[in-house]
């Protein structure tokens, strides 16, 4: 799953074919925790997630960062087992 952490303006101008716009910690926290159903299904799935901005440098990085830290958290009392072992940043961004 691709996680596209530019603006709407952006994403709307252009943007990779079956990303999903994700331009805040809430808005993504609301997508993967707020549904107890999706939560199940992508975690039964396995699902990888790619986060990118335009150059991955500051939104991506602080939207997995973000991620990263609310499933450590989530899970502190059987870490290091998470939830979403597999997430990462698309080097290079969406340019």
């Amino acid at each position: 799953m691709i996680f596209d952490c530019r603006s709407e303006e952006e994403f709307a101008a252009g943007h990779i074919k079956g990303a999903m716009n994700m331009p805040s910690k809430n808005e993504l926290f609301q997508f993967l925790f707020g549904d107890r159903q999706r939560f199940n299904d992508l975690m039964a799935q396995g699902t990888i997630f790619i986060f990118h901005c335009e150059f991955s440098e500051r939104r991506a990085p602080i939207l997995y960062k973000s991620l990263r830290e609310k499933d450590r958290d989530i899970n502190i009392e059987i870490y290091p087992k998470l939830y979403f072992p597999e997430i990462y940043i698309m080097q290079g961004g969406f340019s």
